[in-house]
């Protein structure tokens, strides 16, 4: 199994343009975003979704800014926060009051940060554990679908989620004893089955086309960014061929008067 880089790594690796890396920061952090804008500020798919793709077009264009790499986390939490609220203000001026999503429920913003504490952690544990304990809580599938994409006996699909759920509070109880000297939020210790499977169901996956396009903002940015570039390089150079035949015309007598200058700039724009 790789070893799962940390948020640091993941921050320095994309600075430096690394596109898997974006890609798996995406993947890290969708699910939480999603269930920021959808659960914590209730807003409907239409505006999640534009929510979800300016948080991660807003990441990437700020990660140089994030003083310590470490912190990407709360970094994205808070930058979803406010995008979130942004969005509120702004349907705010078009719809009306009784339409509005809520500012922010601090009870589900709670809950939404302690089911990330439970998927970091089963990330953590890794496959088959992650696959098993993920697909039976977070997507709702049967034994059986199970069994079938993971090439194991349905029957056996039960224990395996019985020990997975065992060592996943293994990895909780060590996590929180590390909080303690942290100052990390973290859940109280000694969750049971169906806790741990409420706060695997918290977070879903985000729809898939929305993680796709995420993870294409940079290639997509480098193709804005050269049209604008060429665009601003071809606007300096018809500038520069203007002032070139107004200068070729004062030298032959010609007095470049508006008229003159106008057909020179509808010629040029035409082209």
């Amino acid at each position: 199994m790789a070893e799962r880089r940390s948020d640091g790594e993941l921050a320095r690796r994309c600075r430096g343009g690394e596109h898997q890396a974006w890609n798996e920061l995406v993947e890290r952090y969708s699910r939480y975003v999603y269930a920021i804008a959808t659960q914590g500020y209730g807003l409907s798919l239409h505006d999640a979704e534009d929510v979800f793709q300016d948080v991660f077009l807003r990441a990437y264009d700020r990660l140089g800014t994030l003083r310590n790499d470490e912190a990407l986390r709360p970094w994205l939490a808070q930058l979803t926060r406010r995008t979130c609220l942004d969005r509120i203000a702004s349907s705010a001026r078009e719809a009306p009051v009784e339409d509005l999503a809520p500012a922010g429920s601090a009870e589900a913003l709670v809950g939404i940060e302690e089911a990330l504490d439970v998927r970091e952690a089963l990330a953590a544990l890794g496959p088959p554990c992650s696959e098993i304990l993920d697909r039976f809580f977070a997507r709702d599938e049967s034994y059986r679908t199970i069994g079938e994409a993971l090439d194991l006996p349905a029957g056996t699909i039960a224990s395996r989620i019985s020990r997975c759920l065992a060592k996943l509070r293994e990895r909780l109880a060590g996590r929180n004893e590390a909080a303690e000297t942290s100052g990390h939020l973290m859940m109280q210790a000694g969750l049971d089955e169906q806790k741990l499977g409420a706060l695997l169901r918290r977070l879903p996956p985000a729809p898939r086309g929305w993680v796709e396009a995420a993870q294409e903002l940079p290639r997509l940015r480098r193709i804005l960014d050269d049209i604008v570039a060429r665009a601003r390089a071809d606007l300096e150079y018809r500038r520069a061929l203007l002032a070139d035949l107004e200068a070729a015309l004062a030298a032959e007598g010609v007095e470049p008067v508006a008229p003159i200058v106008t057909e020179l700039r509808n010629r040029l724009e035409a082209h």
